[in-house]
């Protein structure tokens, strides 16, 4: 196993900084908030002049036992995290120089996602290295999930969606919350 210390020049792609800058992180946000804290900011990464890749898994546990949790961390940071608390139409704004995607519809006939500005869900996808993410935005709150398939993620949507139709009476009139499975007229991103 190659050995790395501060200042040491390496070539990689731009998948491969993604991919190393999400994992390694900076020590100072790696070790309060767990791998699954570890995001991407673009900023130069922090590592002590000794750094070996060992130390990293010595130093911080998951901060859950799901396996999907420490893709969290390899997933761009969303706009509050750059800029602070803001709106969902500045957010929505914002999402794109970040990575994300807002999604306004879902399913097949193309119902509502959400309720703009207050409820918002984003997407980031980066097929080459099989990461997914589906972020949600109510009032001002986030919650980020990360998946390895795109399938994962849609499933996960279709759920985030169901449930907001029911909450906001703004969906398919016959959604029920125990629904399993989905109906598929009611899954999946819209295309017209």
């Amino acid at each position: 196993m190659n050995h790395f210390s501060v200042g040491d020049r390496v070539r990689v792609t731009d998948a491969d900084e993604l991919l190393l800058v999400g994992l390694l992180g900076t020590v100072t946000e790696l070790l309060p908030r767990g791998i699954c804290g570890v995001v991407l900011d673009g900023a130069p990464t922090r590592l002590p002049a000794a750094f070996h890749p060992d130390e990293l898994e010595k130093a911080a546990a998951p901060c859950d036992a799901s396996p999907a949790a420490p893709m969290v961390g390899l997933l761009p940071r969303l706009p509050e995290e750059e800029w602070g608390s803001m709106d969902g139409y500045d957010w929505i704004d914002e999402l794109p120089s970040t990575g994300w995607y807002a999604v306004g519809v879902w399913g097949k006939d193309g119902w509502p996602l959400g309720s703009w500005p207050y409820q918002i869900v984003a997407h980031f996808d980066m097929e080459d290295l099989d990461l997914f993410g589906v972020a949600t935005f109510t009032e001002g709150d986030t919650h980020v999930q990360a998946f390895a398939s795109r399938e994962e993620r849609d499933a996960a949507t279709n759920e985030i969606a169901v449930h907001w139709w029911i909450s906001n009476e703004n969906g398919p009139d016959d959604l029920t919350p125990d629904m399993s499975p989905i109906p598929a007229a009611y899954c999946g991103p819209y295309s017209d």
